[in-house]
């Protein structure tokens, strides 16, 4: 699951198909139905919001928001972003 080197990019956790579908219904759940996040962004804090509900979710995945949850979101949206540029550029 994890590798026993350190140093930048060395614990990398494999997400399973399961706690990335968690993690999005998690953080659209957190973004509609309780509201975390406004006109301006997301509120302070509704990370260890998506952890608790992703503890819930898949218990056995021990996902902490650090480096995990953070690092995995950060990825999703830069490829969101990505196809939805080239979706608009054609």
């Amino acid at each position: 699951m994890y590798s026993m080197n350190t140093g930048r990019g060395q614990n990398k956790k494999n997400w399973s198909d399961e706690e990335d579908r968690a993690l999005i219904e998690t953080l659209q759940e957190v973004a509609v139905n309780i509201n975390w996040k406004s006109e301006k962004g997301w509120r302070d804090g509704y990370l260890v919001r998506v952890e608790v509900l992703m503890a819930m979710k898949v218990p056995m995945a021990g996902l902490q928001v650090n480096p995990h949850i953070e690092s995995t979101w950060k990825y999703l949206k830069r490829k969101y972003h990505a196809i939805a540029d080239m979706r608009a550029s054609s």
